[in-house]
């Protein structure tokens, strides 16, 4: 625990238990796997729409970011770029972990570079 509230165990741990589906962390360094508990976000959004010609239906662009919120304690070692996870069947990539002051982390995910041979 640090500072002065268990963010952990009295925040992040029913949010958890409320919201969170199984997800399994398979280590890039070919490590055991690691099942934990997270809340998953597709993330799809609208990023602009680019000018058109007059008379011209506007042309959109849209960005798909998934994300998975956790909590660190979750974890033997924390996950690193380039480890894979499992989800919902789907092969994911971290790219980006990002954790917070409060014991949770913010795993960027990519769909594109997944290795099969990881997921063994």
């Amino acid at each position: 625990m640090s500072g002065p509230l268990d963010w952990d165990g009295l925040v992040l741990g029913p949010v958890m238990e409320t919201f969170g589906e199984p997800l399994t962390l398979f280590p890039a360094s070919g490590g055991p796997k690691v099942p934990f508990v997270g809340i998953y976000d597709e993330g799809f959004k609208k990023v602009e729409d680019l000018p058109t010609e007059m008379g011209m239906a506007p042309a959109h662009i849209s960005s798909s970011l998934p994300v998975i919120g956790c909590r660190s304690s979750s974890f033997p070692t924390l996950p690193r770029q380039g480890d894979h996870v499992l989800v919902r069947g789907e092969r994911l990539v971290i790219e980006e972990v990002q954790p917070d002051s409060h014991g949770a982390l913010h795993l960027t995910l990519n769909a594109g570079n997944a290795s099969p041979e990881i997921f063994t």
